[in-house]
């Protein structure tokens, strides 16, 4: 058998037809990898290359990303969850409240010991008690004074307890609780993290205020902030309940995009959908992803497909879908509208400065295909008016397809 040659550029995956090489990808990464890299758009025109920043939807690099990128997995796995830290940034609480649990969690709140890791300071004992480094377990959990706050607050946790624990699983942990078990009732969650912020506050202000320890001060400090949110909350309430409609429904608002004009009645509407699903979810012999496309139902002439693909999520596929879709109705009239369910990619469509890098040559290529044509309409549609693709694709992906 000839010796393979190297791998050294993308274009040596590619065939001559300016296809992905399934078979030399399959051989030469492992799955996953191998999986990402077919999900991949080729477009069909030969274009210059575009460097991308991979931590962003938009490939822009920002130093917000870069820092998330450089301590991915730095955290334990027993709270750097995604869903944990999507429920924490919808919590209807003060942004600095969020910011706050967020620095905790972290570890990079300026405790004395974190300002001594810094070369900032040398004193390292406790404010309240003066009988340990001041860590964010002993502020916040450990200390003496700490202690008697949480048994005297309204929650009378008794912080001390299974005192291994990091301070960073402790607070993830009561909080998924509080999540879990109230549900959209935010009170036990606003007194935790109240008590907390009335910690910090009172330790910052015998540190800078000169003020003494006094336990009674950081119970005050949590209820008057905890009554600021409930009051706040409660304007916020009062100010949406009198915001007027103006008789507009929002739901009802039409997400379109066109190209050309219009200048016949006789044009072809074709639907499409994708059916995209996680690996973990998926059965043995179910693909992750498919699309289909139909005639609309007031459409004479047959035009209906499916086919298998790969994706690297929902909104990649009904792109393709819709890519799909395109190029099959422009094969029978030059005035084409094409239905979709899926509002994010007519978004994209309308405005490609902020779509996500892995959608981006597709929707490029939509606007191509739609500019050959005289007239081209791209229209989000309810679900049930894309049925008929939708039960396609989904065939095609469960392996049902005739």
């Amino acid at each position: 058998m000839p010796e393979q040659p190297p791998l050294l550029l993308v274009a040596d995956l590619m065939t001559s037809q300016r296809r992905w090489n399934a078979s030399l990808i399959w051989r030469n990464f492992d799955q996953h990898v191998a999986k990402k890299i077919l999900a991949t758009h080729i477009p069909d025109d030969d274009e210059p290359d575009l460097l991308r920043w991979g931590g962003t939807r938009s490939g822009k690099y920002s130093f917000k990303s870069g820092y998330w990128y450089q301590n991915r997995g730095v955290l334990t796995s027993s709270y750097d969850n995604e869903k944990f830290w999507k429920a924490l940034w919808k919590l209807n609480i003060f942004p600095k409240w969020k910011h706050f649990c967020w620095k905790i969690i972290h570890r990079i709140l300026p405790t004395k010991i974190n300002l001594q890791k810094r070369g900032v300071t040398t004193d390292v004992a406790c404010p309240f008690c003066n009988q340990a480094p001041e860590t964010e377990a002993h502020i916040f959990r450990l200390c003496p004074l700490a202690r008697m706050v949480w048994r005297s607050s309204q929650l009378g946790i008794n912080s001390d307890s299974q005192a291994s624990v990091p301070i960073q699983e402790w607070l993830v942990n009561f909080l998924h609780y509080f999540y879990n078990q109230d549900g959209k009732n935010e009170e036990r969650v606003v007194q935790l993290i109240s008590t907390l912020w009335g910690i910090w506050l009172h330790r910052n202000e015998i540190i800078f205020r000169g003020m003494s320890a006094n336990p009674e001060r950081i119970l005050e400090l949590a209820q008057s902030h905890a009554l600021r949110w409930k009051q706040t909350k409660e304007v916020k309430a009062r100010q949406a309940a009198k915001t007027p409609t103006n008789g507009k429904n929002t739901h009802l608002q039409i997400s379109i995009w066109r190209a050309g004009a219009c200048t016949t009645t006789d044009y072809f509407s074709i639907v499409v959908d994708a059916a995209w699903k996680r690996k973990k979810k998926v059965k043995q012999k179910e693909w992750e992803a498919a699309i289909g496309w139909a005639e609309d139902c007031n459409q004479s002439t047959s035009c209906s497909g499916s086919k298998k693909i790969f994706a690297h999520d929902s909104l990649q596929a009904e792109c393709y879908a819709i890519l799909e879709g395109t190029k099959m109705a422009a094969n029978i009239s030059k005035n084409v509208v094409v239905k979709t369910d899926c509002k994010e990619a007519v978004v994209a469509l309308k405005d490609e400065t902020t779509v996500a890098a892995n959608i981006l040559t597709i929707i490029q290529q939509i606007k191509q295909e739609a500019r050959k044509l005289d007239y081209y309409v791209c229209i989000k549609v309810s679900r049930d008016s894309v049925a008929k693709a939708h039960n396609l694709a989904q065939q095609e992906r469960k392996g049902f397809s005739v």
